[in-house]
């Protein structure tokens, strides 16, 4: 049996050499035999396999030729995966199964003793193998970003103009393109063919991949360098500058509040199969228990989830048409919507998509005010299109005192101004349809990533009258009714 070894993708023009003293195993294949001087047959005694072939002539294109003898009368199967070529190259393992070397001799003239699932290795042949070695490249890449959260509270009829309202969390999929592919190398410290259990995904992640879209999939120009090498697959928005916390561990990129259009920071990371939407996030730790292990040297599908690292605020304005009604809209004049005392900016870490705030709080800053008119359709109110404003994810409740909660004001055209500014920590909700991070009857205190709120005030000249919030497409929750007042 010859065997020659081919340089394939993926090794450049780096080393190829084999593991220390060794080079192409051959396995149980018979080694010691009686040979019958009368008849000329072999009767084998012993298949003990070949620890180390010989060397022998180079042949053309070859980084090695290896050749050995075998007792005749090995049978080579059809379908059958047992391995009968082992070796390592470069902390690369690679098998030979029975079934390659029956493709790969099954047609070829000076093979007699066969049948359409057997090859007999006959008396008298050298069977040659021209084996190509390379490694395998990581090409099947997909992502998913999860839609946006919509959590929704109960209607309330408010005497004041103070409330405080906390948020959910939930999830689905849908495709996305327009990321940037990292990688870290969760190294194992021995050759292991078999599935990872490596968690040490806070790390720096400074390889990153060139991606070359092929339909619904991506092609890397990256290949699994030996079987030593797993590697955390994150992704995050094409451009977003990743950046390093001085410790070698848990790299980030920033966020910060705004303008929901451009605004919307995106993560992913492939998760455990067992993952169920909506993906819990935790406060402390962000998706850590639901994180794969790093992953191998494989040819399936890595598949990515992406989720939205920020808050949106929606605020819709009602009023009666009574009265009693307020001024929604006067001219081209419309309401001025605006959060106050809240954290604008944060950090996001690459290994377990955990979000926290940076810096102090910001006084105020402005919703973006729709472009549709006031919509009177309805048969009791009159309404606005929704203020809209990206929020880092953060906690409702403080203790720096009521002058530091999360609040909303509101400001018609007709000069009278609604605060909103009673701890929304203090709302809870009356039910939900996924207790993951929301439980009914408890109050809303964590405004979560990945997470849409609506909140619908019904302004009166008596003060706001309703309030409802939604929270998009995971969780429905509903508010208990609170008190809110008119201010001058």
């Amino acid at each position: 049996m010859t065997i020659n070894l081919v340089k394939g993708t993926g090794y450049g023009d780096g080393s190829f050499n084999f593991a220390t003293d060794t080079n192409v195993k051959i396995l149980n294949v018979p080694t010691t035999g009686n040979l019958d001087i009368e008849t000329g047959a072999w009767t084998t005694t012993a298949s003990l396999g070949i620890t180390k072939m010989a060397t022998t002539t180079l042949a053309a294109g070859a980084k090695y030729s290896l050749v050995a003898q075998i007792i005749p009368g090995y049978v080579i199967n059809d379908d059958d995966d047992t391995n009968v070529l082992e070796f390592i190259i470069d902390d690369n393992k690679y098998f030979i199964t029975q079934d390659m070397m029956f493709e790969a001799l099954d047609g070829k003239s000076g093979i007699t003793e066969k049948t359409a699932t057997t090859i007999n290795m006959e008396k008298g042949r050298n069977y040659v193998f021209n084996i190509t070695v390379g490694k395998s490249k990581i090409i099947n890449v997909t992502a998913t970003l999860e839609p946006w959260t919509d959590v929704i509270a109960e209607d309330q009829t408010m005497d004041n103009s103070h409330i405080t309202l906390d948020l959910f969390e939930n999830a689905s999929g849908s495709a996305c393109n327009n990321f940037d592919l990292y990688r870290l190398n969760d190294a194992s410290a021995d050759i292991n063919t078999g599935a990872s259990t490596a968690k040490n995904w806070g790390g720096n992640y400074t390889d990153k991949a060139s991606l070359t879209q092929s339909g619904s999939k991506w092609e890397t120009s990256w290949f699994f360098e030996n079987n030593k090498s797993f590697y955390h697959f994150r992704t995050v928005d094409q451009g977003t500058t990743i950046k390093e916390s001085g410790t070698d561990e848990d790299d980030y990129f920033e966020i910060e509040s705004g303008a929901q259009a451009s605004h919307d920071y995106h993560w992913g990371a492939p998760f455990i199969s067992s993952t169920t939407s909506p993906i819990q996030y935790d406060k402390a730790k962000g998706y850590t228990d639901f994180l794969s292990p790093a992953i191998g040297a494989t040819n399936s599908t890595i598949n990515l989830t992406e989720l939205h690292m920020m808050s949106n605020i929606n605020v819709v304005l009602r009023t009666t048409k009574t009265s009693n009604a307020v001024n929604l809209e006067v001219g081209t004049d419309q309401c001025e919507v605006t959060l106050t005392h809240f954290y604008a900016n944060g950090q996001v870490k690459i290994g377990n998509g955990l979000v926290t705030t940076t810096g102090s709080l910001t006084a105020s800053a402005a919703f973006t005010k729709p472009d549709a008119g006031i919509d009177a359709t309805d048969a009791d109110y009159k309404k606005t299109g929704a203020f809209t404003f990206a929020a880092v994810p953060q906690v409702l409740t403080r203790t720096e005192g009521t002058e530091h909660y999360v609040g909303i004001t509101i400001k018609t055209p007709d000069n009278n101004q609604y605060y909103v500014v009673q701890k929304l920590s203090e709302i809870k909700a009356t039910a939900t349809n996924n207790s993951k991070n929301q439980e009914a009857n408890k109050e809303i205190v964590f405004w979560y990533p990945n997470h849409s709120y609506t909140y619908t005030f019904t302004l009166t000249k008596a003060g706001i009258n309703d309030v409802t919030c939604t929270v998009s497409d995971w969780v429905t929750v509903t508010a208990d009714n609170q008190d809110i007042s008119l201010e001058d």
